[in-house]
């Protein structure tokens, strides 16, 4: 499959629980069919969103899987327009919400374990799909899911059944439970049901989010995002690490410029025409240069910077990563002094030579 050329792309990064070789690793969930509305839509309102899955490549008698992708943005932020949502979207957490299963699980601890549930997402209500059930329940060889999905809700219609639908991140899931109820039964019988595994897979998507943090806080390299501000490189975010490195507090960096943390011959390269300027043009960013400790120590570091743009693809701000490189430039340093105590003793040797040469000639 192939990710195709858009503005932004949306890797998997990590997976919970680890299975196998991780093979969906750095797949562009963006590039399955569908997806990239859901990622956009939960970007811009800020909801957990949830949508069905359709196996890729197609095949027809497998049912879906239901995703449910949380939006996670900078410093936790909650609350924003729809700009600052875009502009401080970091990335999603992913959480597959396995239905059939839960069901049984959830049957097997309550007292309708006697019951027959059906479960169906009606969001279109012109082609029901079927979602899960507490009995086996397959589609034949010859017959797709959409098809045998309406013939077995019709059917479930025509009997002494009761249903109730219910919201789940934006999609409407139809519960059918078999036999005569009370509708005070039915209702708490279906929310109970909901209530577990909503419970359950936010309880997943706070724990993956909480990772998600971690796995950013605990790179080995200094990362720092910018928003352009008239020319200007204003951090949004940055990582403990960078933090740490130049001794600072996170209420001291974010909103300053990023040309602050810099010594002043690096300012000049960080504000030049190869420097910002060319990652707001869409380049790469890349070569040596100095951070500003908060005690006035330079630290040399090596600097990848890379444009971030919105989905109008126009660029909107940076994304930097700087690797402390004082080790290389320390040994960098003993190597010359090396060099340089040897060829003194060098040329001190030559002209001892010499001038013996001339006195024996004397």
């Amino acid at each position: 499959m192939t990710p195709g050329i858009r503005s932004e792309y949306f890797p998997l990064l990590f997976s919970e629980p680890r299975v196998g070789s991780q093979p969906n690793a750095g797949l562009d969930l963006a590039s399955a069919p569908g997806v990239l509305a859901v990622l956009n839509s939960a970007r811009d309102t800020g909801r957990v969103t949830a949508m069905l899955s359709a196996p890729w490549p197609p095949e027809k008698s497998d049912r879906r899987q239901v995703f449910v992708y949380s939006p996670v943005y900078m410093d936790q932020m909650t609350d924003g327009s729809l700009a600052e949502r875009r502009e401080h979207m970091r990335g999603f957490v992913r959480v597959e919400v396995p239905i059939a299963e839960w069901v049984q699980t959830i049957l097997a601890a309550s007292a309708l374990r006697q019951r027959e549930i059906f479960v169906f997402d009606l969001t279109d209500e012109d082609e029901p799909l079927f979602l899960a059930s507490s009995v086996p329940w397959s589609t034949p060889p010859n017959e797709t899911l959409p098809a045998v999905s309406a013939q077995r809700l019709a059917q479930l219609q025509s009997g002494p059944n009761h249903a109730v639908v219910i919201e789940l991140g934006g999609r409407q899931l139809l519960f059918y439970i078999l036999g005569i109820m009370a509708i005070g039964a039915l209702i708490t019988a279906a929310l109970i049901i909901y209530l577990m595994m909503r419970d359950r897979a936010l309880g997943q998507m706070q724990q993956a989010e909480k990772h998600y943090r971690e796995l950013f806080e605990a790179a080995p390299a200094m990362y720092v995002t910018t928003r352009d501000v008239g020319g200007t490189p204003i951090i949004s975010d940055c990582n403990e690490l960078f933090l740490k490195t130049l001794k600072y507090e996170r209420k001291d960096v974010i909103g300053r410029s990023l040309a602050d943390f810099h010594s002043p011959e690096s300012r000049i390269k960080l504000l030049g025409a190869n420097g910002y300027r060319d990652a707001m043009k869409g380049k790469i960013v890349s070569g040596e240069r100095e951070l500003l400790v908060s005690d006035g120590r330079t630290i040399p570091v090596l600097l990848r910077g890379d444009p971030m743009a919105n989905d109008a693809g126009e660029i909107v701000g940076t994304r930097a990563m700087y690797v402390d490189n004082s080790e290389q430039k320390f040994a960098e340093e003993q190597m010359r002094l090396v060099v340089e105590s040897r060829q003194k003793r060098h040329d001190h040797a030559g002209q001892h030579a010499c001038r013996a040469a001339i006195w024996l000639s004397a």
